[in-house]
């Protein structure tokens, strides 16, 4: 309690909310992620030296979905999820045409998706410029936010590897 202790900081989590392990986190911040969705959570904090005691935040949670979350990017039919404590996906395609799709599904069908500021979950490679370019996909609800990078090379005239990687601004 007082500005003075020596505190150490301990995040953990909880399937139910009553039985919490430790989960590796020793700062007094932590950046919940779509990991932790559905989980509680809770900060152990333990005094020393002068001040030996130790005290719990209140439980938080259960950690609910941030709505704006684009969970998959689905490539001429090829659907990979995205999995925000991955850096990125990686589609290696051949034989596609100019009117291949790609979508992304958002976790609310509230989400204003837009590719490259135009309004929609979709686009096709003919929309796209040649050669290697990128896309910036936009999913917003409310106040939330999440954002994708699709970068796309075009290796031949129907192969192209398209990486999929997330960013937060």
């Amino acid at each position: 309690t007082p500005a003075t202790a020596t505190v150490f900081y301990q995040w953990e989590i909880s399937d139910d909310g009553v039985d919490f392990e430790y989960i590796g986190n020793t700062g007094k911040n932590f950046y919940v992620d779509d990991m932790y969705e559905g989980l509680y959570i809770r900060l152990k904090a333990t005094g020393y030296g002068k001040y030996k005691e130790t005290v719990y935040s209140e439980v938080f949670g259960p950690v609910e979905p941030d709505p704006s979350r684009i969970i998959s990017v689905t490539v001429n039919g090829k659907t990979e999820p995205v999995q925000y404590w991955r850096d990125s996906i990686t589609f290696e395609l051949t034989n596609l045409t100019e009117k291949a799709e790609i979508s992304v599904e958002t976790y609310s069908d509230k989400a204003e998706v837009y590719f490259d500021e135009v309004k929609t979950k979709s686009c096709t490679l003919e929309d796209l410029p040649v050669g290697i370019t990128g896309v910036t996909v936009k999913s917003t609800v409310d106040d939330m936010t999440s954002y994708l990078r699709i970068n796309i090379d075009r290796k031949a005239p129907e192969h192209f590897d398209i990486y999929v990687s997330r960013y937060d601004e």
